[in-house]
Protein backbone atom coordinates (compact mmCIF):
# COMPACT_ATOMS: atom_id res chain seq x y z
CA UNK A 1 0.00 0.00 0.00
CA UNK A 2 1.29 3.53 -0.77
CA UNK A 3 2.61 5.35 2.25
CA UNK A 4 0.88 8.54 3.29
CA UNK A 5 2.39 11.87 2.45
CA UNK A 6 3.79 13.58 5.53
CA UNK A 7 3.31 17.30 6.10
CA UNK A 8 6.81 17.58 7.61
CA UNK A 9 9.05 15.45 5.43
CA UNK A 10 12.35 14.42 7.01
CA UNK A 11 14.70 12.89 4.42
CA UNK A 12 17.14 10.27 5.63
CA UNK A 13 20.88 10.60 4.91
CA UNK A 14 21.81 8.38 2.00
CA UNK A 15 18.25 7.96 0.76
CA UNK A 16 17.34 8.29 -2.91
CA UNK A 17 15.12 10.94 -4.45
CA UNK A 18 13.53 11.04 -7.91
CA UNK A 19 12.08 14.22 -9.38
CA UNK A 20 10.79 15.28 -12.77
CA UNK A 21 11.45 18.47 -14.69
CA UNK A 22 10.46 19.53 -18.17
CA UNK A 23 12.18 20.82 -21.27
CA UNK A 24 11.37 21.41 -24.89
CA UNK A 25 13.21 20.39 -28.04
CA UNK A 26 11.83 22.58 -30.81
CA UNK A 27 8.06 22.07 -30.60
CA UNK A 28 8.36 18.73 -28.77
CA UNK A 29 7.86 18.86 -24.98
CA UNK A 30 9.82 16.25 -23.04
CA UNK A 31 10.16 15.30 -19.38
CA UNK A 32 13.43 14.52 -17.66
CA UNK A 33 13.59 12.22 -14.63
CA UNK A 34 16.59 12.68 -12.36
CA UNK A 35 17.65 10.51 -9.42
CA UNK A 36 19.87 11.94 -6.67
CA UNK A 37 21.24 11.02 -3.28
CA UNK A 38 20.37 13.03 -0.20
CA UNK A 39 22.00 15.11 1.21
CA UNK A 40 24.92 15.20 -1.22
CA UNK A 41 22.67 15.73 -4.27
CA UNK A 42 24.94 13.42 -6.22
CA UNK A 43 23.09 12.61 -9.45
CA UNK A 44 23.02 8.92 -10.32
CA UNK A 45 21.62 9.61 -13.75
CA UNK A 46 18.57 10.66 -15.72
CA UNK A 47 16.38 9.67 -18.63
CA UNK A 48 14.06 11.43 -21.07
CA UNK A 49 10.36 10.71 -21.61
CA UNK A 50 8.77 11.89 -24.84
CA UNK A 51 5.38 10.26 -24.29
CA UNK A 52 3.28 9.99 -21.14
CA UNK A 53 5.15 7.24 -19.30
CA UNK A 54 8.77 6.08 -19.21
CA UNK A 55 9.94 2.68 -20.32
CA UNK A 56 10.25 0.24 -17.45
CA UNK A 57 13.77 -0.51 -18.65
CA UNK A 58 14.76 3.13 -18.08
CA UNK A 59 13.47 3.00 -14.51
CA UNK A 60 15.29 -0.26 -13.84
CA UNK A 61 18.54 1.03 -15.32
CA UNK A 62 18.40 4.23 -13.24
CA UNK A 63 17.86 2.33 -9.99
CA UNK A 64 20.61 -0.13 -10.87
CA UNK A 65 23.03 2.72 -11.50
CA UNK A 66 22.35 4.00 -7.97
CA UNK A 67 22.81 0.49 -6.58
CA UNK A 68 26.18 0.12 -8.29
CA UNK A 69 27.37 3.55 -7.15
CA UNK A 70 26.40 3.01 -3.50
CA UNK A 71 27.27 -0.67 -3.38
CA UNK A 72 23.79 -1.54 -2.12
CA UNK A 73 20.15 -0.56 -2.04
CA UNK A 74 19.04 2.55 -0.17
CA UNK A 75 16.64 2.26 2.73
CA UNK A 76 14.16 4.61 1.15
CA UNK A 77 13.18 6.16 -2.18
CA UNK A 78 11.06 9.30 -2.35
CA UNK A 79 8.95 10.11 -5.42
CA UNK A 80 6.77 13.05 -6.49
CA UNK A 81 3.16 12.56 -5.47
CA UNK A 82 0.88 11.49 -8.33
CA UNK A 83 3.67 11.21 -10.89
CA UNK A 84 2.91 9.11 -13.99
CA UNK A 85 6.04 7.02 -13.34
CA UNK A 86 5.27 6.33 -9.68
CA UNK A 87 4.02 2.78 -10.24
CA UNK A 88 7.10 1.79 -12.24
CA UNK A 89 9.54 3.16 -9.66
CA UNK A 90 7.55 1.67 -6.79
CA UNK A 91 7.43 -1.80 -8.30
CA UNK A 92 11.15 -1.90 -9.10
CA UNK A 93 12.29 -0.37 -5.80
CA UNK A 94 10.08 -2.52 -3.59
CA UNK A 95 11.26 -5.66 -5.40
CA UNK A 96 14.67 -4.92 -3.84
CA UNK A 97 13.34 -4.13 -0.38
CA UNK A 98 13.53 -0.34 -0.79
CA UNK A 99 10.74 1.49 1.04
CA UNK A 100 8.91 4.04 -1.09
CA UNK A 101 7.12 7.19 -0.04
CA UNK A 102 5.60 10.04 -2.04
CA UNK A 103 5.73 13.76 -1.33
CA UNK A 104 4.21 16.86 -2.94
CA UNK A 105 6.47 18.58 -5.45
CA UNK A 106 6.70 21.58 -3.11
CA UNK A 107 8.52 19.40 -0.57
CA UNK A 108 11.01 18.20 -3.17
CA UNK A 109 11.60 21.57 -4.82
CA UNK A 110 14.58 22.64 -2.62
CA UNK A 111 16.48 19.55 -3.78
CA UNK A 112 15.31 19.70 -7.39
CA UNK A 113 15.73 23.46 -7.96
CA UNK A 114 19.49 23.46 -8.71
CA UNK A 115 19.04 20.81 -11.37
CA UNK A 116 16.02 22.53 -12.91
CA UNK A 117 17.96 25.78 -13.15
CA UNK A 118 20.79 23.91 -14.86
CA UNK A 119 18.46 22.35 -17.41
CA UNK A 120 16.85 25.74 -18.04
CA UNK A 121 20.24 27.15 -19.06
CA UNK A 122 20.87 24.49 -21.70
CA UNK A 123 17.38 23.82 -23.04
CA UNK A 124 14.09 25.70 -23.03
CA UNK A 125 12.05 24.80 -19.96
CA UNK A 126 8.61 26.21 -19.10
CA UNK A 127 9.05 25.15 -15.47
CA UNK A 128 12.46 26.82 -15.30
CA UNK A 129 11.61 30.02 -17.13
CA UNK A 130 11.16 31.99 -13.90
CA UNK A 131 14.19 30.56 -12.09
CA UNK A 132 16.51 33.43 -13.01
CA UNK A 133 13.93 35.90 -11.70
CA UNK A 134 13.73 34.31 -8.27
CA UNK A 135 16.23 36.59 -6.60
CA UNK A 136 16.48 37.43 -2.92
CA UNK A 137 14.06 40.35 -3.23
CA UNK A 138 11.27 38.11 -4.57
CA UNK A 139 8.90 36.87 -1.89
CA UNK A 140 7.84 33.26 -1.46
CA UNK A 141 4.28 34.28 -2.31
CA UNK A 142 5.42 35.82 -5.61
CA UNK A 143 7.33 32.63 -6.43
CA UNK A 144 4.30 30.52 -5.62
CA UNK A 145 2.03 32.63 -7.82
CA UNK A 146 4.48 32.51 -10.74
CA UNK A 147 4.81 28.75 -10.54
CA UNK A 148 1.04 28.31 -10.28
CA UNK A 149 0.64 30.01 -13.65
CA UNK A 150 2.33 27.07 -15.43
CA UNK A 151 0.43 23.76 -15.40
CA UNK A 152 2.20 20.48 -14.78
CA UNK A 153 2.88 18.47 -17.93
CA UNK A 154 0.17 15.98 -17.02
CA UNK A 155 -2.48 18.38 -15.79
CA UNK A 156 -5.52 18.86 -18.03
CA UNK A 157 -4.74 21.65 -20.49
CA UNK A 158 -6.20 25.04 -19.46
CA UNK A 159 -7.71 25.40 -22.94
CA UNK A 160 -10.30 22.76 -21.93
CA UNK A 161 -9.50 20.56 -24.93
CA UNK A 162 -9.63 17.44 -22.76
CA UNK A 163 -5.98 16.69 -23.52
CA UNK A 164 -3.11 16.81 -21.08
CA UNK A 165 -1.06 19.99 -21.15
CA UNK A 166 2.08 18.24 -22.45
CA UNK A 167 0.23 17.03 -25.52
CA UNK A 168 -1.72 20.22 -26.18
CA UNK A 169 -0.80 23.88 -25.58
CA UNK A 170 2.55 23.24 -23.92
CA UNK A 171 4.20 22.80 -27.31
CA UNK A 172 3.58 26.49 -28.10
CA UNK A 173 4.26 27.84 -24.61
CA UNK A 174 7.52 29.52 -25.65
CA UNK A 175 6.01 31.17 -28.73
CA UNK A 176 3.02 32.46 -26.76
CA UNK A 177 5.18 33.87 -23.95
CA UNK A 178 7.45 35.69 -26.39
CA UNK A 179 4.46 36.98 -28.38
CA UNK A 180 2.77 38.37 -25.26
CA UNK A 181 6.01 39.93 -24.02
CA UNK A 182 6.66 41.61 -27.38
CA UNK A 183 3.09 42.90 -27.66
CA UNK A 184 3.16 44.41 -24.17
CA UNK A 185 6.46 46.11 -25.00
CA UNK A 186 4.97 47.61 -28.18
CA UNK A 187 6.90 45.42 -30.64
CA UNK A 188 3.88 44.49 -32.73
CA UNK A 189 5.70 42.93 -35.68
CA UNK A 190 7.77 40.73 -33.37
CA UNK A 191 4.63 39.65 -31.54
CA UNK A 192 2.91 38.65 -34.77
CA UNK A 193 6.02 36.78 -35.91
CA UNK A 194 5.94 34.69 -32.75
CA UNK A 195 2.21 34.11 -33.19
CA UNK A 196 2.82 32.90 -36.74
CA UNK A 197 5.31 30.39 -35.33
CA UNK A 198 2.73 29.22 -32.80
CA UNK A 199 0.13 28.83 -35.55
CA UNK A 200 2.60 26.81 -37.66
CA UNK A 201 2.95 24.38 -34.76
CA UNK A 202 -0.61 24.18 -33.41
CA UNK A 203 -2.77 25.44 -36.26
CA UNK A 204 -5.75 27.71 -35.61
CA UNK A 205 -6.41 26.28 -32.18
CA UNK A 206 -8.48 28.04 -29.53
CA UNK A 207 -5.30 29.16 -27.77
CA UNK A 208 -3.76 30.51 -30.98
CA UNK A 209 -6.89 32.40 -32.06
CA UNK A 210 -7.38 33.92 -28.61
CA UNK A 211 -3.73 34.96 -28.34
CA UNK A 212 -3.94 36.58 -31.77
CA UNK A 213 -6.86 38.54 -30.38
CA UNK A 214 -4.82 39.63 -27.36
CA UNK A 215 -1.83 40.66 -29.49
CA UNK A 216 -4.01 42.72 -31.85
CA UNK A 217 -5.76 44.37 -28.89
CA UNK A 218 -2.58 46.40 -28.33
CA UNK A 219 -2.72 48.09 -31.74
CA UNK A 220 -5.78 47.01 -33.76
CA UNK A 221 -8.99 46.70 -31.76
CA UNK A 222 -11.14 45.86 -34.77
CA UNK A 223 -8.95 42.93 -35.76
CA UNK A 224 -8.79 41.84 -32.15
CA UNK A 225 -12.59 41.61 -32.04
CA UNK A 226 -12.59 39.48 -35.20
CA UNK A 227 -10.21 36.96 -33.63
CA UNK A 228 -12.15 36.75 -30.37
CA UNK A 229 -15.43 36.27 -32.23
CA UNK A 230 -13.90 33.56 -34.40
CA UNK A 231 -12.40 31.86 -31.36
CA UNK A 232 -15.71 31.71 -29.50
CA UNK A 233 -17.61 30.70 -32.63
CA UNK A 234 -15.32 27.72 -33.24
CA UNK A 235 -14.55 26.98 -29.57
CA UNK A 236 -17.49 28.21 -27.48
CA UNK A 237 -16.24 26.53 -24.30
CA UNK A 238 -12.74 28.03 -24.44
CA UNK A 239 -12.52 29.77 -21.05
CA UNK A 240 -9.74 32.29 -21.68
CA UNK A 241 -11.69 34.00 -24.47
CA UNK A 242 -14.68 34.48 -22.16
CA UNK A 243 -12.34 35.87 -19.49
CA UNK A 244 -10.78 38.38 -21.92
CA UNK A 245 -14.22 39.43 -23.15
CA UNK A 246 -15.16 40.08 -19.54
CA UNK A 247 -12.20 42.44 -19.20
CA UNK A 248 -13.21 44.24 -22.39
CA UNK A 249 -16.83 44.62 -21.31
CA UNK A 250 -15.65 46.01 -17.97
CA UNK A 251 -13.45 48.58 -19.76
CA UNK A 252 -16.46 49.65 -21.84
CA UNK A 253 -18.54 50.11 -18.70
CA UNK A 254 -20.89 47.19 -19.43
CA UNK A 255 -20.73 45.52 -16.02
CA UNK A 256 -23.62 43.13 -16.64
CA UNK A 257 -22.03 41.73 -19.80
CA UNK A 258 -18.68 41.50 -17.98
CA UNK A 259 -20.28 39.50 -15.17
CA UNK A 260 -21.84 37.08 -17.64
CA UNK A 261 -18.54 36.61 -19.45
CA UNK A 262 -16.66 35.98 -16.22
CA UNK A 263 -19.29 33.46 -15.14
CA UNK A 264 -18.88 31.67 -18.46
CA UNK A 265 -15.12 31.52 -17.92
CA UNK A 266 -15.66 30.08 -14.42
CA UNK A 267 -18.03 27.50 -15.87
CA UNK A 268 -15.51 26.31 -18.46
CA UNK A 269 -12.23 26.51 -16.55
CA UNK A 270 -11.37 23.13 -15.07
CA UNK A 271 -11.67 22.84 -11.27
CA UNK A 272 -7.93 22.21 -10.86
CA UNK A 273 -6.97 25.33 -12.85
CA UNK A 274 -6.55 27.34 -9.69
CA UNK A 275 -4.45 30.13 -11.19
CA UNK A 276 -6.99 31.17 -13.81
CA UNK A 277 -10.00 30.66 -11.55
CA UNK A 278 -8.29 32.95 -9.06
CA UNK A 279 -7.98 35.60 -11.79
CA UNK A 280 -11.63 35.41 -12.78
CA UNK A 281 -13.03 35.43 -9.26
CA UNK A 282 -10.81 38.38 -8.36
CA UNK A 283 -12.06 40.41 -11.34
CA UNK A 284 -15.63 39.40 -10.61
CA UNK A 285 -15.22 40.58 -7.02
CA UNK A 286 -14.01 43.97 -8.25
CA UNK A 287 -17.12 44.45 -10.38
CA UNK A 288 -19.44 43.47 -7.54
CA UNK A 289 -17.66 45.91 -5.23
CA UNK A 290 -17.98 48.74 -7.76
CA UNK A 291 -21.71 47.99 -7.95
CA UNK A 292 -22.01 48.15 -4.16
CA UNK A 293 -22.79 44.45 -3.92
CA UNK A 294 -20.48 43.90 -0.96
CA UNK A 295 -21.60 40.39 -0.05
CA UNK A 296 -21.06 39.18 -3.61
CA UNK A 297 -17.69 40.94 -3.71
CA UNK A 298 -16.63 39.30 -0.47
CA UNK A 299 -17.69 35.85 -1.66
CA UNK A 300 -15.87 36.27 -4.96
CA UNK A 301 -12.63 37.53 -3.41
CA UNK A 302 -12.65 34.82 -0.76
CA UNK A 303 -13.05 32.18 -3.46
CA UNK A 304 -10.15 33.77 -5.33
CA UNK A 305 -8.04 33.59 -2.18
CA UNK A 306 -8.77 29.92 -1.63
CA UNK A 307 -7.78 29.13 -5.21
CA UNK A 308 -4.45 30.99 -4.82
CA UNK A 309 -3.61 31.90 -1.21
CA UNK A 310 -0.37 33.56 -2.35
CA UNK A 311 -2.28 36.29 -4.24
CA UNK A 312 -1.33 39.47 -2.41
CA UNK A 313 -3.79 41.63 -4.40
CA UNK A 314 -6.78 39.54 -3.34
CA UNK A 315 -5.68 39.67 0.30
CA UNK A 316 -5.36 43.45 0.12
CA UNK A 317 -8.78 43.75 -1.53
CA UNK A 318 -10.41 41.77 1.26
CA UNK A 319 -8.60 43.61 4.05
CA UNK A 320 -9.06 47.14 2.67
CA UNK A 321 -12.46 46.96 1.01
CA UNK A 322 -14.31 44.32 3.06
CA UNK A 323 -12.86 43.35 6.45
CA UNK A 324 -11.61 46.85 7.31
CA UNK A 325 -14.16 48.98 5.49
CA UNK A 326 -16.62 50.79 7.79
CA UNK A 327 -19.00 51.29 4.85
CA UNK A 328 -19.53 47.54 4.64
CA UNK A 329 -22.23 46.15 6.96
CA UNK A 330 -20.56 44.84 10.12
CA UNK A 331 -21.62 41.17 9.73
CA UNK A 332 -19.78 41.04 6.39
CA UNK A 333 -16.54 42.39 7.83
CA UNK A 334 -15.55 39.07 9.36
CA UNK A 335 -13.75 36.41 7.26
CA UNK A 336 -16.05 33.55 6.36
CA UNK A 337 -15.55 30.37 8.43
CA UNK A 338 -14.28 28.37 5.47
CA UNK A 339 -11.60 30.98 4.77
CA UNK A 340 -10.51 30.92 8.41
CA UNK A 341 -10.27 27.12 8.41
CA UNK A 342 -8.48 27.05 5.08
CA UNK A 343 -5.88 29.63 6.06
CA UNK A 344 -5.28 28.02 9.46
CA UNK A 345 -4.72 24.65 7.77
CA UNK A 346 -2.34 26.32 5.33
CA UNK A 347 -0.31 27.86 8.14
CA UNK A 348 -0.03 24.47 9.89
CA UNK A 349 1.46 22.96 6.74
CA UNK A 350 4.22 25.56 6.55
Amino acid sequence: MPQKTTSQWQPEPGQWLVFRTDAQVREHPIDIYVMVQIPSLYAYGSFVVKGEQPDKSDVKELLNSAFKKDGGWAGRLTLPKGDPAEAFFRQEAESHGVKVDVQPNAMLEPFAAPFKEGFAKTTYSPAGMFSDKFKDDVTEEEKESAKASIPDSYDPCPCASGKKYKFCCKKIFREIVFAMTAAEAGFNDDALTWMAKAEAIAGKSAEVLCRYGIVHSFFNRKKSEIYFEKCLRLFPTYPRAHYIRGIEFKEKGDNMAAIQSYKKAIEYYLPNDKYHLNEVWNNLGTIYYDLGQYEDAKNAWEKALVYLPSDRVVKENLIEYIYGNPEVPEPLRKPSPFVKRYMMARERKR
